[in-house]
């Protein structure tokens, strides 16, 4: 079956994009989770090395679904102050671009200064509740993790902001018409959400 599709272009040359990424995969899970099933994905047409990119796309086999999320009144409101491109709805091919996967990686999260602390206190408060001498080289083992972007969110619960770490799966097969095969952000995770995204890539990698 083939997909359909609408980009969202950042117009400010010098664009944030982290945070416009961002604001963009917030408005889609405020969508989504009352329009089940997660069937948005997410693609960074102009992913890099060095960045998430100007752009975003939304993919989605019912077109219907996808024309009442591109009316989100935040689209709206900066497409009306000339910061977004809202584009229109095309039909994609299934074949007419390379398939990845685009994911969330919350493992990256441990690499961070932050959390390592946090994962060493933990570690300490347990070595001393067995009566054990704490060694924190057991616990502080440097970990390899490939290229990722990061994305602030906007939390439903708390309004609060947080960072998502994405990183760019290719050489996959298409798997799409799988409920829940996107998670709430329109991406696919490490285990249970495998969806895949046509990448209309317009930079090198």
């Amino acid at each position: 079956m083939n997909r359909y599709c609408f980009s969202i272009n950042y117009l400010p040359t010098d664009s944030d994009c982290a945070l416009l990424s961002g604001r963009c995969i917030t408005a889609l899970h405020y969508f989504i989770i009352n329009n089940h099933p997660f069937d948005i994905g997410v693609s960074f047409p102009n992913w890099s090395c060095l960045s998430l990119g100007g752009a975003i796309d939304f993919f989605c086999e019912d077109k219907d679904k996808l024309a009442r999320f591109q009316d989100n009144e935040y689209f709206s409101m900066m497409a009306g102050h000339d910061l977004f491109e809202v584009g229109e709805i095309f039909s994609v091919v299934c074949g007419e671009y390379e398939e990845v996967r685009f994911f969330r990686n919350q493992a990256v999260d441990k690499v961070f200064p932050g959390a390592m602390r946090r994962r060493l206190a933990r570690a300490k408060k347990r070595a001393e509740k067995r009566g054990e001498k704490f060694d924190p080289m057991k616990v502080n083992n440097s970990r390899v993790v490939d290229s990722f972007h990061s994305s602030f969110l906007e939390s439903q619960s708390t309004g609060q902001p947080f960072m998502i770490h994405i990183q760019l799966e290719r050489n996959v097969l298409h798997n799409g018409g799988v409920e829940g095969m996107f998670n709430s952000y329109g991406l696919a995770t490490g285990h249970k959400h495998k969806g895949t995204v046509p990448f209309r890539s317009v930079s090198k990698l």
